[in-house]
């Protein structure tokens, strides 16, 4: 998926590519809709949750010297950009541990953006004005207000975890 979506070039082709790739992978499951958004919008994002409280697992003394391994902190916009963001500076620079943090932060981002929405229903469009500028997406505020509607009605089950090693390929790129 992300190789599909990195070799669309383009923000749009990049996610026509992708939705097709997803749809393929699905069975050819019709995809409804989609958001895109790159990695600068990380500060945003956080700075719409009030901040993320996460435990620094992983070493970032050369990449940010405020995040010390085995603290817990709420993450500032800028904390939450380097914790989200950085790979080659911190731990192994590989993928795997960045991944890891990703996966962290957006599970304790999802419950405070999905409590802001219950509390208000209108948070959306918010999220939506403060996030523009860096998205992608063929959906309008009133679709995903609707998509986060259900999200809050659904029970949340555990991500599959693909077992297999991780090595580094013929040019440079880590293979799992």
């Amino acid at each position: 998926i992300a190789l599909a979506h990195t070799n669309g070039d383009v923000a749009d082709f990049g996610n026509k590519v992708t939705i097709e790739t997803v749809s393929k992978l699905l069975y050819n499951q019709p995809i409804d809709g989609y958001v895109s958004l790159n990695m600068d919008s990380i500060p945003a994002i956080n700075n719409l949750a009030g901040g993320v409280t996460v435990t620094i697992e992983d070493d970032f003394s050369a990449s940010d010297k405020s995040l010390k391994k085995g603290e817990t902190v709420k993450l500032s916009d800028e904390q939450a950009y380097h914790y989200v963001h950085d790979r080659q500076n911190v731990a192994d620079g590989t993928n795997v541990n960045r991944m890891k943090r990703q996966t962290m932060y957006l599970s304790n981002l999802k419950d405070i953006l999905l409590g802001k929405f219950k509390e208000n229903g209108s948070f959306i469009n918010q999220a939506y004005d403060s996030l523009e500028k860096y998205m992608s997406t063929d959906l309008t505020p009133r679709m995903m207000s609707r998509i986060a509607l259900n999200l809050t009605k659904y029970e949340e089950v555990n991500a599959p975890v693909l077992t297999g090693k991780n090595s580094m390929g013929e040019f440079g790129f880590i293979e799992f």
